[in-house]
């Protein structure tokens, strides 16, 4: 790329931001932008001076290119990602969805701080990245109140991550206590739509390969990590093991080590051996026997 190019797209990153925090949808705004580069190219938008618009407001952007063009409005860009969803439930009490795409989870977690809605520019939406490995979330809407909560799960394992709108975990029994909302039959039914979500975790992975992770995404892993430990979330270290790194949480092992069950799915599914720090608390627990099994089937003794 010539350096006038990345001139351009610094530029635009700019006046992008600006429109941001005025409360313009990300969507929308590079769905406008889009069109409004692809207008220049083709010669059919004369005043193509980007400055001109920096001090401007999106909307008198927004007309000025669709005055030359037929493009999504905001309302259709909320419209179409309202369809990229399955609805579990849609009653007076409660809206529970699982959304299937980046655009749809933003749309559906607006005003909650999970890292799979975040649509402000410079920030990092993982939502692809976690379809791409094969979990689902499933967004818990309260219609009283409008409060939200967020479940990720996988059916690779029992184990679910419950989270509040500020990001927060929560445990299984808080979610249940808070809600009276049934998260094992919730996770049975989501689960049971796979082969509608198939389409959407193809297309993710294709773009998720296509652009490569953000350069920043070793930085954020790492404050992910010291959160999860920070916080003493050992369900999330056994879930972001197993789900987004596919590799040991060594950092994490300690805290692991004091759940049984956990440390025993841990052990299965990370480290595919034996987890001789957590020996003490597993062997002397109700999953003692579930444990020497897995061993035995491995070949190993203790």
């Amino acid at each position: 790329m010539r350096l006038y190019e990345i001139l351009l797209e610094d530029i635009w990153s700019d006046i992008s931001k600006k429109w941001s925090e005025e409360g313009v949808p990300a969507a929308a705004i590079a769905n406008v932008v889009g069109e409004f580069k692809r207008l220049k190219a083709q010669n059919i938008i004369k005043n193509n001076d980007i400055q001109f618009w920096a001090n401007k407001p999106f909307d008198d952007f927004y007309e000025f290119v669709a005055s030359h063009a037929d493009i999504k409005s905001k309302t259709q860009v909320k419209k179409e990602a309202k369809k990229d969803q399955i609805v579990l439930r849609n009653d007076d009490e409660w809206y529970i969805t699982i959304p299937l795409t980046e655009e749809t989870s933003c749309l559906v977690g607006k005003n909650t701080t999970w890292c799979t809605t975040s649509s402000d520019p410079g920030t990092l939406n993982v939502f692809n990245e976690y379809l791409t490995q094969g979990v689902t979330f499933i967004y818990c809407i309260r219609r009283s109140d409008n409060k939200k909560w967020a479940i990720s799960a996988t059916n690779r394992t029992h184990i679910m991550e419950f989270n509040l709108e500020d990001g927060k975990t929560i445990t299984q029994k808080q979610f249940v206590n808070q809600t009276g909302l049934d998260p094992v039959e919730l996770r049975r039914e989501a689960l049971s739509k796979e082969s509608q979500m198939t389409k959407y975790r193809q297309i993710a992975k294709a773009g998720f390969e296509k652009t490569g992770p953000s350069r920043d995404i070793q930085a954020i892993r790492q404050d992910v990590e010291g959160e999860i430990i920070k916080a003493g979330a050992i369900a999330d270290a056994y879930v972001y093991a197993t789900e987004y790194t596919h590799r040991r949480f060594l950092r994490a092992e300690d805290m692991i080590a004091t759940d049984p069950e956990i440390a025993v799915d841990y052990a299965k599914d990370v480290i595919r051996g034996r987890f001789v720090k957590a020996e003490p608390t597993i062997l002397a627990s109700e999953f003692k026997d579930d444990y020497l099994a897995f061993l035995a089937s491995k070949g190993i003794k203790i």
